[in-house]
């Protein structure tokens, strides 16, 4: 199963996708920079936090590695999903409608 997180995003902000692939762009120039300063500093791994958790990246004489370690909130929201079965996605979405159908209830009364 694949998802397309940049698409469904645009969906759901009505930010287009050329401009979330802009920012996706400056974000992976700044993991450039990341990187230069790691190889600059003699380190072998760095450290990213990229808001959803952190990108961790070693770099080996096997070439590069990495690793994704979820934050702590993303954890509780998959943890929640998988044993409560609770979509998030779905329960925002069912809040924002009732919200707008009281809203306009609210102003015909």
């Amino acid at each position: 199963m694949d998802i397309d997180l940049k698409k469904d995003l645009s969906t759901i902000t009505t930010i287009n996708e050329q401009v979330l692939t802009k920012f996706i762009e400056k974000i992976e120039w700044c993991i450039s920079d990341g990187i230069e300063k790691l190889i600059l500093s003699g380190e072998d791994s760095i450290k990213i936090d990229i808001g959803i958790g952190f990108l961790i990246i070693t770099l080996c004489e096997e070439g590069v590695k990495y690793k994704f370690i979820p934050s702590e909130h993303l954890e509780k929201v998959i943890s929640n999903t998988v044993i409560n079965e609770k979509n998030l996605f779905v329960c925002n979405l069912e809040q924002s409608v009732i919200t707008k159908f009281t809203n306009v209830y609210k102003n015909f009364f």
